[in-house]
């Protein structure tokens, strides 16, 4: 897979996931079956193009998801960033 995220940590089902056009961090935790019980909310970390082999470096952005419970189908939060291909979350 291509466009790929992966996931870890504290989510339903930890693994990789394609991306899709526009997919923000939020969806493609719903796609992975959402948060636990256990998550927490206040941070979590993206490591951007981390999954690249060929880059030996990668930029960390610290997001809050605490808005991911919101049942809104029209989250705006300031944390639900555009994932890119190779990006790996880490929910704690």
């Amino acid at each position: 897979m291509i466009n790929k995220v992966e996931l870890k940590g504290e989510v339903s089902y930890p693994g990789q996931y394609e991306i899709r056009k526009g997919d923000k961090l939020f969806d493609v935790i719903n796609r992975a079956g959402g948060i636990t019980r256990n998550t927490y909310l206040p941070r979590a970390y993206i490591f951007r193009g981390s999954g690249d082999s060929t880059k030996l470096n990668s930029n960390r952005l610290e997001v809050d998801l605490s808005d991911i419970t919101k049942n809104n189908d029209s989250i705006i939060s300031k944390y639900n960033v555009e994932l890119y291909a190779n990006d790996q979350v880490l929910l704690f």
